[in-house]
């Protein structure tokens, strides 16, 4: 995600959306270890708890980023 942030501005939209495959498509990967290592690291019986905070956390922040991408590009672009 770092190199995005050196794309200049007129960068076309399907350049920025081609560019964040790999994103999409190795984040779901990083999700099943980091459950993992989060439900360990809790007692069992606080495991359903955290596993309803973490999932709360993720949808939350999964809408907040969707949101604030459609903002950036939803944007009028200078001519």
């Amino acid at each position: 995600m770092l190199a995005l942030a050196g794309l200049p501005a007129p960068t076309p939209t399907w350049l920025i959306s081609v560019l964040l495959i790999p994103i999409g498509i190795t984040g779901p990967l990083a999700m099943q270890p980091t459950i993992a290592v989060l439900l360990d690291s809790v007692p069992a019986h606080q495991s359903g708890l955290a596993s309803g905070v973490f999932n709360s956390s993720r949808q939350i922040g999964g809408a907040l980023s969707i949101a604030a991408f459609g903002a950036l590009l939803s944007r009028q672009r200078p001519a």
